[in-house]
């Protein structure tokens, strides 16, 4: 039998006994049902990749996709497309790189002037930038270098005299007004000055100045006492003349003479006081104008008459005197206007006789009598008498009278036995009513009959036997010795109860005892189970009925063993022991009766005990620690200038990883490196733990120099969750547009997205798919906004998931 196969570069086919990579005719013999050989004939042929190549122009800071990733450097690039019938399609990719062109300038300004610069017109200094699009296609950058140089400006006042000028604005100006004068800078702009003038007007004055006869004022240059005016010219102090025009006015002095007169102990102000004596007073006044204004003053003084008058009256009656009606005794003043016109003083001396009213209480004994009210009064009530005194005013008496009764009383007295109260005029000591008379306060008889009766006392004697630390209220305290106690009480009659009693006390047993138990367990003790070391009391009944004590002393032998958790590297051994020192041991497994062991992985139990017998246990887990890595990818191949990751699982985070060679790695140090090799090379990746334990992996890449062209799309991936084609990718460079689909045999729609990086992972509404061939519908538009030619092979096809 005979057949002929074809195969890409890099693949090999089975026949002749091995792998085939190159073009030839082999031969294989297999053995026949009917015992003969059947060889079979196998004409293998070597098909060619398919090369091509594109030259593509971008500038800097673009970024075009090739080799695959976007590239943003010159260079070649290299892609590989798998063929879906063919071998694979290299597509090459030259890449330039166009420089954009840079230009900068430096423009002065003056203030408040502009600039167009930086995409607007720009009035303060700095460095604007502006893109404009260069002949090669690329931005060309203006940077514009702006330069604000400052104008002047400077204010100047100037201050004239009327009929003075200054020069400001190209002329001699003689009014008031801001003037403007325009000059050039060192740097070529505006210098500007301002110039205020202000003039200062002459100042005139007039000044009214009084001036009294006698007195003068300097005025129009000399000493003036003339009414008149007079003018006299100064230098202001803004330089210009002052002229003061003073209206001088001269006021005559005046004397005058008046007399007055004053009654007895009036007084008048003159000569700066007041005078209440006749005399001459001079006083000097100022008048309106403010000149001396003289008086004169000539005082009379006229007496005033007094009239002494005594009056009496009875207490009660009135007297007008001092304008009123009076009552109370006392000096009072009348004033009336004398022939002279000066008062005439009436002065009424007042007495009020008294008039008396005496009030008497009287008792007396029922039968007596009292006079009163004229007559012998022998009922109570009061009685009133009228008498004339001696200032012929009236005296009352008034007299209340009051009849005594005589008093009985019935006392009924209670006495203990051998007591006695006195009654009936002796001290009595028996039972029985007694009758005693005496005089009461008003004077009359008072009646005492006293009814006596006898209560009896109480003795009595009573025995106690106690237990000793018992107690016993006796003799007003608690007692806790033996001996004899009195206690006297009050009975319900109010007499003594004497009570006795005589304690005895019996002792309490006592015992003690020491008791030792292991950590855990329990004695029972004061009514629980103890489990902590101390001394226990135990009250216990003893025959006599009294308490017996019992004290144990209990002590608790705590053995406290402790294990650990060690772990070691692959076939290690260890060193185990527990601290302290113990009378047994005994290892399990293994049954050793050592302190120490030396041992592999395992989990050990250490059972240690004392001399009483007590026992712990420590445990011991010592584990190994398996450092055991892989790489993944284990052995691929990437276009030149591609970079894959890799991957190292298993082990833990507390991993180093060390990488030979390091060259061509984003990261040398971690568990996940990208790798961007530029030929053939064989990665070792060597893991320690932090115990000193090892594992090393290695990965093989190879570096394929054939280039993918703009669109790549594989044909079938492999969602295991292992880290290599779990998702299905369309790869693209410089697209515009994109839009995938993925559909299943019968039509429904299981993923779609807008997003190249976005890739589908075989799972449709969170379930995984099954294993099989699914369809694909990718459009794409590229930045050139054209379709690849070869677009028709991409726009559908078929992928197989595989698990």
């Amino acid at each position: 039998a005979s057949s002929s196969s074809a195969i890409c570069p890099g693949d090999s086919l089975f026949v002749g006994g091995d792998y085939q990579t190159t073009a030839g005719i082999y031969l294989d013999t297999i053995p026949a049902l009917t015992g003969c050989d059947t060889i079979r004939t196998t004409t293998l042929t070597l098909n060619s990749n398919i090369y091509l190549t594109g030259d593509i122009s971008i500038c800097a800071g673009d970024s075009v996709f090739a080799g695959n990733g976007y590239q943003t450097a010159a260079g070649t690039y290299y892609d590989t497309i798998a063929g879906t019938i063919g071998c694979d399609t290299i597509l090459i990719t030259n890449l330039t790189i166009r420089n954009p062109v840079s230009a900068s300038a430096t423009v002065t300004l003056c203030a408040g002037d502009s600039v167009f610069a930086g995409g607007d017109y720009q009035t303060t200094a700095g460095v604007y930038s502006d893109t404009f699009l260069a002949s090669n296609g690329c931005d060309s950058i203006l940077l514009t270098s702006v330069i604000v140089n400052d104008t002047f400006r400077t204010n100047i006042s100037v201050y004239l005299c009327p009929g003075d000028s200054a020069y400001a604005d190209g002329a001699w100006q003689t009014a008031p007004g801001a003037y403007s004068d325009d000059f050039l800078s060192a740097h070529a702009c505006d210098s500007t000055v301002v110039t205020t003038v202000f003039i200062n007007s002459f100042i005139q004055v007039q000044s009214d100045v009084p001036l009294c006869e006698g007195d003068s004022f300097f005025a129009g240059g000399s000493w003036q006492n003339v009414s008149g005016n007079y003018i006299d010219t100064f230098l202001a102090s803004g330089g210009c003349d002052s002229v003061v025009t003073t209206v001088l006015t001269v006021y005559d002095t005046s004397v005058t003479t008046v007399a007055a007169r004053i009654c007895e102990g009036d007084s008048v102000f003159a000569g700066g006081a007041w005078q209440t004596l006749a005399g001459q007073y001079i006083d000097t006044l100022q008048s309106a104008e403010g000149c001396d204004s003289t008086v004169i003053l000539n005082l009379s003084v006229d007496t005033v008459i007094p009239i002494p008058v005594n009056a009496a009256i009875c207490a009660g009656e009135s007297y007008f005197a001092g304008g009123a009606l009076q009552t109370v005794s006392g000096i009072y003043a009348d004033s009336f206007i004398a022939s002279t016109g000066c008062d005439s003083i009436v002065t009424t001396t007042l007495t009020v006789a008294d008039t008396f009213l005496q009030t008497f209480t009287v008792y007396i004994c029922a039968g007596d009598s009292f006079f009163a009210a004229g007559a012998w009064q022998t009922q109570a009530g009061s009685y009133t008498d009228s008498l004339n005194s001696i200032s012929s005013c009236d005296s009352v008496i008034i007299t209340n009278l009051f009849i005594e009764t005589v008093i009985e009383v019935f006392p009924a007295i209670t006495i203990c036995n051998g007591d006695s109260t006195f009654a009936g005029g002796a001290w009595q000591t028996q039972a029985g009513t007694f009758v005693d008379s005496f005089i009461a306060t008003g004077g009359c008889d008072s009646v005492v009959t006293t009814s006596i009766t006898v209560a009896d006392t109480f003795y009595t004697v009573s025995t106690f036997t106690l237990c000793e630390g018992d107690s016993f209220f006796a003799g007003g305290a608690w007692q806790t010795t033996a001996g004899q106690y009195v206690d006297r009480f009050l009975s319900n009659s109010g007499c003594d109860s004497t009570e006795v009693y005589v304690l005895s006390f019996d002792t309490i047993p006592r015992s003690s005892s020491s008791e030792i138990i292991c950590d855990g367990d329990s004695l029972f003790l004061e009514n629980d189970w103890q489990t902590t070391s101390g001394v226990y009391t135990d009250t216990f009944l003893s025959s006599n009925g009294c308490d017996s004590i019992h004290t144990t002393t209990l002590t608790v032998n705590q053995i406290a063993a402790s294990g650990f958790d060690a772990t070691l590297c692959e076939d290690a051994t260890t060193t185990l022991s527990v601290s302290g020192s113990y009378f047994s041991y005994l290892w399990n497994p293994g049954g050793e009766t050592s302190a120490v062991i030396t041992t592999g992985a395992g989990d050990y139990v250490l059972t240690v005990g004392d001399a009483d017998g007590c026992s712990d246990t420590a445990a011991f887990r010592v584990s190994e620690s398996l450092v055991s890595i892989f790489a993944t990818p284990n052995d691929t191949t990437i276009l030149q200038g591609a970079s894959v990751i890799i991957s190292i699982l298993g082990g833990n985070s507390q991993l180093n990883y060390s990488w030979t060679p390091s060259t061509n790695l984003t990261c040398t140090d971690c568990s996940t490196s990208i790798a961007t090799p530029d030929d053939d090379i064989l990665y070792t990746i060597s893991v320690t733990d932090s115990l000193g334990c090892t594992d090393v992996a290695t990965v093989q890449i190879f570096v394929d120099t054939i280039p993918l062209p703009r669109i790549y799309v594989p044909n079938a991936f492999t969602p295991n969750g292992d880290g290599v084609n779990d998702a299905f990718f369309v790869y693209v460079k410089n697209e515009l547009t994109f839009h995938l689909l993925i559909f299943d045999r019968w039509g429904e729609m299981l993923f779609e997205t807008t997003n190249p990086l976005e890739g589908w992972n075989g799972e449709y509404r969170g379930k995984l798919c099954n294993p099989g061939v699914y369809v694909y519908y990718v459009d794409v538009k590229f930045a050139d906004n054209t379709e690849p030619d070869d677009f028709s092979d991409y726009q559908k096809g078929s992928l197989t998931l595989i698990r």
